[in-house]
């Protein structure tokens, strides 16, 4: 009898050899796959929280004044330019004068007029105007 060299033999421990290439990669893909989907995963748990810091109460007085006085009052002040953002008269003209809309409040007068290039002094942040969004959203309430 001749004996016969393997040349091409691999060792694989536990006599776990793989049935062909193609399996393999399969679960590798998979594996990846998985991978990115919990990376994913870790991405809508951030876009969730906030969300949900969204949904605290936003104060008129506190954090709605101070944007119109910032970029508003240098014409809204009563006797330029109505409304009247003034501490005193913004909430009063905001409500009287329909410029907001709690039903739809992306739409309001107010939130177009600022997203439109209003005000032509100071500029109203994307931050800003979703704070302002909100607060219509919780009901544009007077505290």
């Amino acid at each position: 009898m001749k004996e016969q060299k393997i040349t091409n033999m691999k060792f694989y421990p536990f006599h776990h050899q793989p049935k062909n290439k193609l399996c393999n990669t399969i679960s590798w893909g998979i594996l990846l796959v998985l991978i990115a989907f919990s990376f994913n995963a870790c991405y809508f748990d951030v876009v969730i929280a906030e969300e949900l810091n969204e949904v605290e109460e936003i104060s008129f007085s506190k954090n709605i004044v101070p944007v119109f006085q910032a970029s508003c009052t240098s014409c809204h002040n009563g006797q330029v330019t109505s409304p009247d953002f003034t501490r005193t008269s913004a909430y009063a003209e905001l409500i009287n004068g329909n410029y907001i809309s709690i039903t739809n409040p992306e739409t309001s007068t107010l939130i177009t007029k600022i997203q439109s290039g209003h005000p032509y002094t100071g500029s109203v942040t994307d931050t800003e105007i979703n704070r302002i969004v909100q607060w219509i959203k919780n009901g544009a309430l007077n505290n």
